[in-house]
């Protein structure tokens, strides 16, 4: 795997690029580098019209520049677990063993899955991005004091039913929905994309 410092440097490569609309569009760029305001997009789709995009960052959700299995086991002393928190609502988790490479526009970091199976090199404009957190734990919720076998004892809360976890998302995304930061199209989209996981 190459450090984050080469990948900003590396020559032409193929990345999936994902506008903050959503939209997808895949190809071949040799000239990303999140200093500048834009970059060359060789669109390689055969059944389109368009066969190259100049691409304004501020466009940009996110770019995928690799997407691979992890290879070596690697030490969980040296991973960080952190969430990332798009201004559309959307949490990314996953783990760094790498500090995020900031440029003028954005940062180049890799995400591998919470279950340290699959790695994803990704380019995150600045714009698109609200922060990104890093967690001590997975669960956050605080610890509660349990009294019910007549000693108290604290514990981890109990995680709510999956119907109720669900319902919360759907509520969250009505109130994105309702203070403008997603249309009306996009909140029916995530509404059914939960409401498909029930």
């Amino acid at each position: 795997m190459a450090t984050l410092a080469e990948w900003v440097r590396a020559g032409e490569r193929r990345v999936v690029v994902r506008f903050s609309d959503d939209e997808i569009a895949e190809g071949l760029t040799g000239d990303l580098d999140l200093d500048r305001p834009e970059f060359l997009l060789r669109v390689d789709s055969r059944s389109g019209n368009s066969r190259e995009a100049i691409v304004p960052v501020a466009s940009v959700k996110r770019i995928m520049l690799q997407n691979d299995p992890v290879g070596n086991p690697i030490p969980d002393d040296i991973l960080r677990k952190v969430a990332l928190h798009f201004w559309d609502g959307e949490v990314v988790t996953g783990l760094l063993r790498e500090v995020p490479h900031r440029q003028r526009h954005g940062m180049v970091l890799e995400l591998i899955t919470p279950e340290a199976d699959r790695a994803e090199v990704l380019a995150l404009p600045y714009h698109a991005l609200k922060a990104v957190f890093f967690l001590r734990t997975w669960d956050t919720r605080p610890p509660q004091l349990d009294k019910s076998d007549g000693r108290p004892q604290w514990t981890l809360p109990r995680r709510e039913a999956p119907l109720i976890d669900l319902l919360s998302e759907i509520r969250g995304l009505r109130g994105l929905r309702h203070r403008g930061q997603i249309s009306a199209v996009e909140y029916e989209r995530r509404r059914g994309q939960v409401l498909n996981r029930i």
